[in-house]
């Protein structure tokens, strides 16, 4: 799950570019979290589960600052230009949380393999956005190659929403030949060189700008950026399919 907090940087919003219509792009490339589902459901339903979990268990309230501080850290990552140090992307992480918090780096994972991994799974169905998941399918059928871009782990997600996607076509950031967060563009670069396409011929379909569109642009391919709001969402959407 990402953030709700607006992204750090600084940079001028450019929710469209298609230079071509939807159906003309030969792959396209999804973000799943805030993209395939609504973040503010699901939001809400994970505040009440993590609520009703350490109202009872006062004594793991640290728990909660580590989910916190995890969800920082990933926003502000690519700044502080951690990305260039040694090792496994996650454990990484882990650490910097671990230390900042007194914490041992393993409980840290555990933490957020269980709230921000495995808890929210039983939830995706009903914050799906099934016109998305739809146009996935529709797109598939046509010949495009539909793929999956995420900063988190995505199978067990996709799984979750019934979201079938072509072997070795769902990437992470923590994947080994990647370990670097959107918008790096060495994670476009190598999505792109292992599916087989140019930039010209890719759209980026994501819910950030700053995240999703730049990670497109910053490769030379088109981009889409929803909005949140699933009625604003569903207007663009129909807009941008019936000029297809």
């Amino acid at each position: 799950m990402k953030s709700g907090k607006k992204d750090r940087n600084t940079v001028k919003e450019e929710p469209v570019r298609m230079r071509k219509s939807l159906m003309e792009y030969d792959a396209v490339i999804f973000d799943v979290d805030g993209t395939l589902y609504f973040q503010r459901p699901m939001r809400l339903k994970m505040a009440w589960r993590l609520g009703c979990f350490y109202l009872l268990r006062p004594w793991r309230l640290r728990e909660l600052a580590a989910l916190k501080y995890f969800r920082k850290l990933r926003e502000r990552w690519q700044e502080e230009k951690e990305e260039n140090s040694g090792g496994p992307l996650d454990q990484r992480q882990y650490e910097a949380v671990g230390k900042k918090l007194g914490m041992a780096a393993s409980r840290v994972k555990e933490t957020v393999e269980r709230w921000m991994y495995e808890t929210p799974l039983d939830l995706l169905p009903g914050c799906q956005d099934r016109m998305i998941t739809g146009l996935m399918e529709r797109l598939s059928r046509r010949g495009a190659a539909v793929m999956v871009y995420s900063d988190y782990p995505a199978q067990d997600k996709l799984k979750a929403m019934g979201v079938p996607v072509q072997e070795g076509r769902v990437f992470c950031a923590l994947d080994p030949d990647m370990m670097c967060l959107k918008p790096n563009p060495k994670g476009m670069r190598h999505i792109l060189e292992t599916a087989g396409f140019q930039p010209e011929q890719a759209l980026m379909i994501g819910d950030r700008y700053s995240r999703d569109g730049l990670s497109a642009k910053n490769v030379g391919a088109d981009w889409l950026i929803l909005p949140a709001s699933p009625r604003q969402r569903r207007k663009l959407l129909k807009e941008i399919l019936d000029e297809s």
